[in-house]
């Protein structure tokens, strides 16, 4: 069946060559040549979640080129949003949250077994949105005891945070999924009250909102894209702690409510201008102080 498919290919005719491949794959689901021609055929249709599947159960490289970036964006957000899956919790407005107590630095603390690839630079590229703030990357800790649940395969909010500590300006990262009791998963979740929050990069790694393991490690395009997703993140947790009025109804700022992965963009993330006026507003009254 796998050799019919890849003549098929051969010739052009992708529609049956996929038939055939599927064939040979419902008998036997880890076939390695089906497998390696499965993810060709799903790139020859720009089925390019199909095609990141095959490649990953193959062990292969996931990155894309400039040209074929364009397509995967694209593919990416119209599979979320028909999935109509990854709709994180909500977050309380900032009418709604403690005014956060002012902020000395902010500290970006990583909680696993290692610096996440998506931190590089991070301290650097902050730096220059929030002049006169000092922002730093410390160093790596462990995950607290008894916050992550295997069964949930989350890191438990509720536990997390009492044994977070409890200085302003900290922004902690974990490479696992967030979420809550009783409650689904978070891309982000803030503790106001004391200027704190934690930011996940579990299903920022991921095309299509799915939550991805704490040992997770992409490359090229998609290295980029998760990183540009932590970086939005990032600039609207600062500007959270800082009291900036949120959320954002610009689909572009990075104070938007981000309750898919659709939502969060590959871009180069940045504050709308109302809230960039904000953001200038309340630092300039800081220095001033």
């Amino acid at each position: 069946m796998t050799a019919t498919a890849w003549l098929l290919f051969q010739t052009k005719k992708v529609d049956e060559a996929m038939q055939w491949v599927d064939r040979a794959l419902a008998a036997d689901p880890y076939d390695v040549k089906a497998s390696s021609l499965k993810w060709q055929l799903c790139g020859e249709q720009r089925d390019y979640v199909c095609l990141l599947q095959y490649r990953k159960r193959l062990g292969l490289p996931t990155h894309f080129d400039v040209a074929e970036y364009r397509d995967v964006e694209r593919a990416f957000k119209e599979q979320a949003v028909k999935n109509g899956e990854g709709m994180a919790m909500r977050e309380l407005d900032s009418t709604s949250s403690p005014k956060p107590p002012p902020i000395r630095e902010v500290a970006i603390i990583p909680l696993g077994n290692r610096m996440p690839p998506e931190m590089d630079h991070l301290a650097d590229f902050l730096s220059t949105r929030f002049p006169g703030l000092k922002i730093s990357v410390g160093s790596v800790e462990e995950l607290p005891r008894g916050t992550y649940d295997p069964r949930r395969e989350r890191v438990i909010w509720d536990e997390l945070v009492d044994k977070l500590r409890e200085q302003p300006g900290r922004i902690y990262v974990v490479e696992h999924d967030l979420g809550a009791y009783g409650g689904g998963f978070m891309y982000s979740r803030f503790d106001l009250a004391h200027a704190r929050s934690v930011v996940s990069l579990s299903r920022l790694r991921s095309g299509i909102g799915e939550s991805t393991t704490a040992t997770t490690t992409l490359e090229g395009a998609m290295l980029k894209a998760a990183q540009n997703r932590l970086r939005g993140q990032m600039i609207g947790a600062v500007a959270k702690l800082l009291g900036v009025s949120h959320p954002c109804t610009n689909e572009h700022c990075a104070l938007r409510e981000h309750r898919s992965v659709a939502d969060l963009s590959l871009h180069s993330p940045a504050l709308c201008a109302v809230h960039e006026k904000e953001l200038t507003d309340i630092l300039a009254a800081r220095a001033s102080n």
